[in-house]
């Protein structure tokens, strides 16, 4: 038992032993860190694309290893840009880009890693990018949307290297989907900034998408006016019927504001001979956003008159 005991404590401080002799050596460590480019002047902005992350080795004792493996925010390699001019620079990455304010027994090793790196600066400009959206939007069964989604701000001040933002033609929202809408709503989606080029810089990252909802609704006007326009005989030609009825689906609201003037239902005159036809649908102009429109008859005829009251060769023109 007393041998065990010996044997134990022998063991104990053999391993010991070989900790502090271990301690007491330096070691090799290799390790990806972030690479940051700093103090880039005013005027200037980073074409290129840099890694963001670059691998070094470093050499330390054990524990100071230890210690600057687990610390992943405060290490990094730092290139100092500020004397660079607009094109191509030269970096060589050495013990003096080598950030570890916390880790002073660290140095940062040359070897065959990365030692240098070629970054290349343009002016920096300013511009506003147009937004569009990658979101999905539904209204619920028996509602409609009754005018296109708002987007505020339409445009994003956008900052970055010229030659970068010139190539640079929208900014898209982050991809969601909202269903079941059953009255106006607004939205915050956020920009997809993931797939922009590194070094742009957004003055805003957030637009608001406003959505109008109403519900469905069917609204009737009997004994339209459908207008005969172009250069011809008014004496001698005309439709039939001459009249048409519109049936409009669309929000309840919208409906309620829409007037019987507001329809404007013609055949241009010329068709018919162009068509080879006897017989066209209406064709109509209306302002107003709605889900659908239906006039009936879907045809109308060109009458021409045969009786001796015609006069023949007056002509009378007609804007569209």
């Amino acid at each position: 038992m007393r041998n065990f005991k010996l044997k134990i404590v022998a063991l104990l401080f053999a391993i010991g032993f070989w900790f502090f002799v271990l301690s007491q050596q330096k070691f090799l460590l290799t390790m990806e860190v972030p690479l940051v480019v700093s103090r880039v002047p005013e005027v200037l902005a980073i074409v290129s694309t840099p890694p963001k992350m670059i691998s070094i080795q470093v050499s330390g004792y054990v524990l100071d290893l230890l210690r600057v493996r687990a610390d992943k925010d405060g290490i990094s390699v730092v290139v100092n840009a500020q004397d660079v001019e607009q094109g191509w620079t030269h970096f060589t990455i050495s013990q003096e880009n080598f950030y570890a304010p916390d880790h002073p027994n660290v140095q940062y090793v040359e070897g065959d890693r990365i030692r240098s790196l070629d970054v290349e600066f343009d002016t920096k400009v300013v511009r506003k990018i147009p937004v569009r959206l990658q979101a999905d939007f539904e209204c619920a069964s028996g509602f409609t949307f009754v005018e296109t989604p708002k987007i505020n701000p339409q445009e994003i001040e956008v900052s970055g290297a010229r030659a970068t933002l010139m190539a640079l033609e929208y900014l898209y929202t982050k991809t969601s989907n909202h269903k079941d809408l059953t009255k106006n709503s607004k939205f915050d989606l956020e920009i997809q900034s993931d797939s922009l080029p590194a070094y742009v810089q957004l003055k805003d990252s957030i637009v608001q998408v406003e959505l109008f909802v109403q519900e469905i609704a069917t609204k009737t006007f009997e004994k339209v006016p459908v207008h005969l326009i172009g250069v011809y005989d008014k004496t001698k030609y005309s439709l039939e019927p001459a009249f048409a009825e519109v049936e409009i689906v669309g929000g309840k609201e919208v409906l309620k504001e829409i007037r019987f003037e507001e329809l404007d239902l013609f055949i241009e005159f010329s068709r018919f001979a162009i068509e080879n036809t006897e017989s066209l649908p209406a064709s109509v102009r209306f302002s107003k956003n709605i889900k659908g429109l239906q006039i009936r008859p879907e045809n109308f005829s060109l009458l021409e008159r045969k009786d001796s009251l015609a006069v023949q060769g007056e002509s009378v023109s007609e804007a569209p």
